[in-house]
């Protein structure tokens, strides 16, 4: 599947879930200096739930992503970007991808002095050359984070894994939730769950709606019904991964 055209002007996204940890005040200064050179429309998205930002991110051609050189390891949005084709421009570290086969990771990568020169680069670029980038790294994102290549990593790792509990003959599995203002869905995901895991680490980034008040309370119902919880239990809300 091809990614959408560009429309008439280009359209650059920005979503932080937290500004300091994004650069977002680099990004703005960037990007106000060069809209007063060249026309592009700018979408700033913060406090929304995150299927909201998906259907923003769908709507985009550019994702700029975090931009600070104190934040280490992989941008999850920014891998989200790329599986819809959207070009992402990030200084977000991909050693984590290091065992993937693949040399680079397809982002335009660009600290905070070189940012504004680098968007400027973009905008120069044709409708071509913007469409390939964009293609490039939809096919990196289907190769490496589809579901079943996710699957398939997964069980090639746990193949080899040694932390296997004596008493059950599969490894543990545990899912992270990465959540924020997701009081809309985060019980009904969490439900969907029993029965599949046996851990789900609900990890909220700032919710200021009842995200944190209903995985509480599921917590406290599911270590009520099942008190000995562990591999032939429920899965269960806690701080950090175990397993």
């Amino acid at each position: 599947e091809a990614i959408p055209p560009l429309g008439e002007r280009l359209r650059i996204m920005h979503a932080p879930s937290s500004r300091a940890t994004k650069g977002t005040n680099e990004v703005l200064a960037a990007s106000e200096r060069l809209r007063q050179r060249g026309a592009f429309d700018f979408d700033l998205v913060e406090g929304v739930a995150h299927d909201v930002v998906q259907c923003r991110l769908g709507e985009a051609d550019v994702l700029i992503d975090q931009i600070n050189p104190e934040v280490g390891g992989v941008g999850t949005l920014a891998v989200e970007a790329l599986a819809l084709g959207v070009l992402v421009v990030t200084d977000a570290r991909w050693a984590d991808f290091a065992g993937l086969g693949e040399p680079t990771v397809p982002v335009i990568q660009v600290g905070v002095p070189g940012l504004e020169a680098e968007l400027d680069g973009v905008l120069q670029m044709s409708p071509d050359q913007i469409a390939a980038h964009r293609q490039v790294g939809l096919d990196w994102a289907r190769r490496h984070c589809s579901p079943e290549a996710v699957v398939r990593r997964w069980t090639d790792a746990m193949a080899g894994a040694t932390n296997v509990p004596r008493e059950t003959s599969r490894p543990l599995v545990s899912a992270p939730m990465i959540v924020r203002n997701e009081e809309r869905g985060i019980e009904a995901s969490l439900r969907s769950l029993v029965g599949v895991v046996d851990e789900v680490v609900v990890v909220d980034t700032g919710s200021t709606d009842d995200t944190v008040k209903i995985a509480v309370r599921i917590q406290m119902e599911w270590e009520a019904r099942w008190p000995n919880i562990g591999a032939e239990g429920p899965p269960y809300h806690v701080a950090c991964p175990t397993c």
